[in-house]
Order: C-alpha cells, then structure tokens, then sequence
C-alpha cells in the first residue's frame, strides 16, 4: 500500500512539546494538539488504539476541507519519531493500520472529531454552601429556621434579613476596633445582595425583616414627636433672633456704623430629619439630607438592587454618586457642596448606608461589567441552589426578633467634644485578635492567587468579619434583658463570623465573580447564552461586539476575553482562514463546538 505520508513541508511545522507539527487550519490544531499528547501516557497497545482513532477524525478533517495530505503526512511523521523517542516504534503492519482508516474516514462525521465541551464553568449550580443558621444567636436563629420550616422560604434570604436589620437597628451607635486609640474602626454597615430567580421569593423572604424594622420604627413615634416640638422651638427662637438682627443691620446702616456681627443663636435651623431606620429609593441629595439628620445611618431596602446601581447618574450629571455610595459603606463624614442645597455646604457627620435587596442572575452580569472600583467587592453575596415558593403552613412569630431590635435601637450614641454626638468604641479581646490576626495572614496569601475582583473582596475581608462579629456581639446581648452591654467583641463572636465567611460568604463571592478570569467569566456565559439562544454555528468577534446586545460584549477585548474563556472549556474552536489564499491577515472565525447544541447546554 503507497503511504501518502512520504513527504511534508517543513515551513508549515511549529515546534511542540513532542516535536508535533502544527496544521494550517488552526480548528485542526485546537482539535489535536491535546490529543496528540495523550499519546505520551500510554503503552504500545493503547497508543496504536489512540493513533487509528486520531487518524480516523484527521480523515474526517481532510474531507470537510480543513487540512490536506501534505498536513496529514507532516503529523504521522511527528508520531513515529515521537514513537521512536518513547520506545514504541511502529511497525509496518501499525502503519497500514493507520493508513487504512486515514483513506476510509472520508464519511466520517466531523463532529466526532470534536471533545465533550465542558459545562461546570458556566452553571452556577457548583459548590454553594448553606447558610450557617446555627451562628446566628436567639431568637433570631429560631426565627430563620422556623420560618423557612413553615414558609417554604429559603433559609438564606431570611438569614441575610435577618443580618440587615440587627446591623440597620443598631447603627453607628457602636463601632469596633482592633486596638483602642488608633482610629481605626468598623461601623456595622453590611451589604447584602441575595441573587435568585424571579421564583425564588427573595422579596417575600426580606420582607419578614423589613416589617419587623417597620415595628421598631412605629416605636419612635413618641420620641419624633419630642425631636420635632424641640426643632420648632429652636426654629422659632432662631428666627426671632435672625429678625432682630436683621432691624440691628438696618439701623446701624442707616447711621451710617459697620453692621454688627450675627450671633449663633440667629443661624438657619437645618430642616428636621425624621427618626427612621428603612429608605427605598432616595436621591443622592436625599441621601445626604437624611443622614445629616441621622448619625446611626439608615438601611436602604431594595427589591431590585440592578434599580440602584443602573440608576447612578440619573439625578447628577456631574458625577460623583457611585463614589458617595462608596463612602457610604465606610460610614465616614461627608461634605457635599451640592447647588440644591445652597452657598453653605451640607455637612454629614456620618453618611453610613447598610444595603439589602436582591437582584437576578443576568443583572449580576451587567455589575460585573462595569467599573472595577470596589463596588462588587463590599457586598456580601447570597446565592442559595434552594428556589424559594410560598407555601406557609404555620403561623410566623416575630415577636421575640422585634422585642431584640428593639433594644438594639436603644443604644446610645456617647457625648464628644461640644456635645457632639459619637460611637461607642468596643475592642477585640485578645484571644479575638489573635484570631482575625491568623485569618487576615491566610487571607492575603490566599489573595495572591486570586483574580483582580476576588482579590479585592477577600483584601477587605477582615473589615467584613469585624463588622460581623460586632454585629453578632450584639445580638447575643439584644435577646436577654438582664445581659449587660458588652465591653469588647469575645472570641464566640469573631468565630461566628470566620465561619459566616469562611464557610458562605467566600464561596458565594466566587459565584458572582467567578474563581478563574472574575469579568471574563461573565462575558463568557453573555457569550455562551448569545450561542445558545441563537444556535451559533460559527462566528466572528465583530459578530460578537455588534450583534450579542451584552454590555459586557461590547469591547473587543471583553469579547475576546469570552472568546478565550469558551475555547479553553472547548466550546469554540479557532478556524482562521485567508480568503483566496491571499497574504494578509487572517480572518478570525471560530467555530461552535457541535456538542453544544446538540448536548442541550445552558450557560448559567
């Protein structure tokens, strides 16, 4: 039998690893070059079994016109010195063997030639924990536990209620530090984002927590009631003052003297901020107001956080409120010399904001998209597999849970210089530090490895675990009426939340943002439900930026990113090619893996 694998061109070989060469198509390389070096693992038997299957699909490949004899011949000439080099040399018989299925794979079907694609990558359904109920102090474990029991609603969404209202209760009203002094301390501001479905109740579930906030509101009633005859009466005596100084100015220019100087008790009265814990869908300028008003910060309670982030700009258009919502998180003064309020800036002892609400699948892929400026990287992420119904079959108690907010709205805030009002400051103990001293080590190195997104959550995770901790501290003391205030944030606590992050939250994150390219991730599962959706066959990456309609596909280089992404998990292959064998750059095509459609995938 004449083997057409007598001659092969040398300029058309690409060194591999094992000598292989490269073909001209470069779908046949993307095919073969892994293949190809899977024959270094095996003993003669198998590797003859591997060669004819090889060389069944490179026949397939040379009857759809991607690669030719010549190419054919340059790749069993690799084979055989390779074979040579690991003491399988092939025989003739081993030759004709493979020759012979080379010559009858023409009706071969190409998509034989192509690997399962892989689909772990771009499913959310890998590794997500459950919440750890059991480090919530009573009653609000009780009440998480007992209610997703008798309400069909999943235990993660009534947990991060939960969370959001103790930290929004108490507010600023207490902070924690490392070490006493140094200024360097965490309010209990938690962000919370709980991604599901629009069948997963998350509403529902957060609702439980917002009605109790709602009673503890009803509560300060009495003591709006107080504040707003107090502010009437300051506002009255100012504005007597402020008109006799205005007769004094006028007398003193009419004798023609220097006017005299205005005393304090003449100034503008700032507009009274209602006692309140929940806001909605406020303004910047609203935002600002409110907490001028309000050192303890207040809880912004989103149905549809994609509604918050996509609405920034909408009511300033120079800019600036996605870096106050930043500020926001770290619960530090704030200045804002906004027009709408005036000459005279709006000063903010505290502007602090805790965050809860929900949000979508597909709508977490547009936040990856945009800016990487520590937006994504200050929340806390719920992602349950559990898809939540309504299906209550016992009442639901609060009580206990609203009596324990309750009291940690109680908290006062302590006296500074001129009366001005501050946070109490509790410390770690020692045996906590040592603790989060441990943690913050494991966690730089753990950083280290870790794409730019994650990296950034997992730098502040110290910051989360003490806010936590502070948080848990408190409502272990909120539940008994005879417990004194704590002193300082005990070791039970800084453990409960090592566990909330070590054994949730870090997982979660790494859902969101994905373990191994953060944004390409995203852009990769725009791109794979953009085939999916359209059965793509093939494609260009201008195809892509123009016709994906995906924010995130926009920018070649997000959407070469994907592109990448896909190839690496086998779901796209290369097939670059010049039209009319001209010289000049290629055209840069590839081609969707056959199984992928075939296989009924789904991207996330």
């Amino acid at each position: 039998m004449t083997s057409p694998f007598s001659t092969r061109a040398a300029s058309e070989r690409r060194k591999r690893p094992f000598a292989l060469a490269a073909f001209k198509s470069a779908l046949a390389a993307a095919l073969f070059n892994d293949r190809l070096a899977e024959l270094d693992m095996c003993q003669h038997d198998s590797f003859i079994e591997k060669l004819v299957g090889i060389f069944a699909d490179v026949g397939a490949l040379r009857a759809a016109g991607h690669i030719d004899d010549d190419e054919a011949n340059g790749v069993f000439a690799d084979v055989k010195k390779f074979a040579v080099g690991v003491n399988i040399p092939l025989s003739l018989s081993d030759e004709e063997r493979v020759l012979t299925t080379y010559q009858g794979s023409a009706d071969r079907p190409l998509e034989n030639a192509f690997p399962r694609p892989e689909e772990g990558p771009f499913r959310n359904d890998d590794f997500r924990p459950p919440f750890p109920v059991d480090v919530l102090p009573e009653p609000f474990w009780t009440f998480a536990h007992d209610t997703a029991l008798n309400s069909g609603l999943s235990l993660d969404y009534l947990c991060a209620g939960v969370l959001s209202a103790a930290a929004a209760a108490m507010g600023r009203a207490r902070v924690a530090t490392t070490v006493l002094g140094t200024g360097y301390e965490q309010p209990p501001i938690l962000w919370l984002a709980c991604i599901g479905t629009s069948a997963a109740a998350k509403t529902p579930a957060l609702g439980f927590s917002k009605k109790m906030l709602q009673a503890v509101e009803a509560s300060l009633a009495p003591d709006n009631e107080d504040r707003k005859l107090a502010w009437k009466s300051r506002k009255a005596a100012a504005d007597a003052a402020r008109k006799q100084y205005e007769e004094q100015v006028k007398r003193a220019v009419g004798e023609g003297l220097p006017p005299p100087m205005m005393t304090a008790d003449a100034l503008e009265v700032p507009p009274l901020v209602k006692e309140r814990i929940i806001i909605n869908d406020p303004t910047p300028e609203a935002v600002i107001q409110i907490c001028s008003g309000l050192p303890r910060g207040v809880l912004l309670f989103r149905d549809e956080l994609a509604g918050w982030w996509n609405a920034f700009g909408r009511y300033s258009q120079g800019g600036g409120e996605r870096e106050m919502w930043l500020e926001a998180h770290d619960g530090n003064s704030w200045s804002s010399e906004r027009v709408k309020f005036g000459n005279d800036p709006v000063e903010v002892p505290a502007l602090a904001v805790s965050i809860v609400g929900g949000t979508q699948p597909a709508k977490i892929r547009e936040l990856l998209s945009g800016p990487a400026d520590g937006l994504v990287e200050r929340f806390l992420w719920f992602w349950p597999k559990f898809e939540g119904t309504e299906t209550p079959t016992k009442p639901v108690l609060t009580g206990p849970c609203i009596g324990a907010l309750k009291r940690l709205r109680s908290l006062d805030f302590e006296r500074g210089e001129g009366d001005a009002l501050k946070p109490r400051v509790v410390p770690l103990t020692s045996q906590a530090l040592g603790l989060l001293s441990k943690f913050k080590a494991r966690a730089n190195e753990e950083a280290r490895f870790a794409d730019e997104q994650e990296a950034g959550a997992i730098g502040k995770a110290d910051k989360q675990v003490i806010r936590l901790a502070l948080v848990l501290e408190f409502m272990l003391w909120a539940a008994t009426d005879e417990a004194p205030e704590p002193k300082a944030i005990s070791e039970r606590s800084i453990k409960g939340a090592l566990i909330l992050w070590n054994d949730y939250f870090k997982h979660h994150l790494r859902l969101v943002v994905g373990t191994d390219g953060g944004r390409a991730i995203g852009a990769a599962r725009d791109l794979a439900q953009w085939i999916l959706d359209n059965e793509v066959a093939e494609f260009t990456r201008t195809q892509v930026c123009r016709n994906a309609g995906r924010k995130s596909l926009r920018a070649s280089k997000d959407a070469q990113a994907a592109i990448d992404e896909l190839i690496e998990a086998d779901w796209l292959f290369p097939n670059f090619s010049r039209s009319g064998g001209r010289k000049g750059r290629q055209k840069q095509e590839y081609i969707v893996n056959p199984h992928v459609h075939a296989g009924r995938f789904r991207a996330y």
